[in-house]
């Protein structure tokens, strides 16, 4: 008796609000539906009749090159800088981040580019199609190139070491990203050599003493974060005191 009374009080109200919802939400996703294929209707047949006029032909033609213009500028900005900004932050290590004004600038150079050029002679089937191949090409590079950079985001890595050699008791300055904050310090590799003595731990700076090695030559340094995750390895080289030139 007392389970169904919790069933008609607790679950059978809930039950009706939930169906209440998906009904609810459904006839307002009708209602956008029908009003955005309204307005594509009227917004066709508006297109038709300004068309058949002369004096709005001339600004169709404008508009339907600009179109042109900003689909292509779209597709070899996804294909190019994409793959730069990938090869640049997440494999060579470049930099940590390209500043907008340069994608910006890239966008509005080869947008200026194609709006010199007279579309009129080469639209057409061939053209269309060859149009589409890229639009397609530049979303499949762009999504790709997105999805390794939101995987590698938050990930730490090396982009600048003071020096690629030295010797033992030397200091080295380690810049990067994500090498978090000093309470949460973690450890520099230096190959064979062993860790590093850190001296300053920061989310975007490391600074610390090389160790004396067992033996001299080049090794992987690398940082290793508090919760084990390694970054980009680095060759460095550590000399020999022994051959310093007296």
């Amino acid at each position: 008796m007392k389970k169904f009374r919790f069933l008609r009080g607790t679950v059978l109200p809930f039950l009706i609000f939930l169906i209440s919802l998906i009904i609810f939400k459904a006839i307002i996703a009708g209602i956008i539906f029908v009003l955005i294929f309204k307005a594509v209707e009227v917004s066709f047949d508006l297109y038709i009749s300004l068309k058949s006029e002369p004096r709005f032909e001339k600004w169709f033609s404008l508009l339907g090159d600009i179109l042109i213009v900003l689909l292509l500028t779209f597709a070899v900005y996804n294909l190019f800088f994409s793959q730069a900004e990938r090869l640049l932050v997440n494999v060579f290590f470049v930099v940590p981040k390209i500043p907008a004004i340069y994608s910006n600038l890239f966008f509005i150079i080869i947008f200026l580019l194609f709006l010199s050029f007279n579309w009129q002679k080469v639209k057409g089937k061939a053209f269309f199609g060859l149009l589409l191949v890229l639009e397609i090409a530049g979303a499949v590079v762009y999504l790709s190139c997105r999805k390794e950079k939101l995987s590698r985001e938050y990930l730490p890595k090396i982009y600048r070491v003071s020096a690629s050699e030295g010797y033992q008791g030397e200091k080295l300055e380690i810049n990067g990203v994500n090498f978090y904050p000093s309470f949460k310090k973690g450890e520099v590799v230096l190959g064979e050599a062993g860790d590093l003595t850190i001296s300053l731990w920061g989310e975007n700076k490391i600074i610390g003493v090389i160790p004396v090695p067992a033996k001299f030559g080049t090794m992987d340094l690398v940082v290793k974060r508090e919760d084990g995750i390694t970054s980009n390895i680095i060759k460095f080289e550590i000399k020999d005191p022994g051959k310093l030139k007296k």
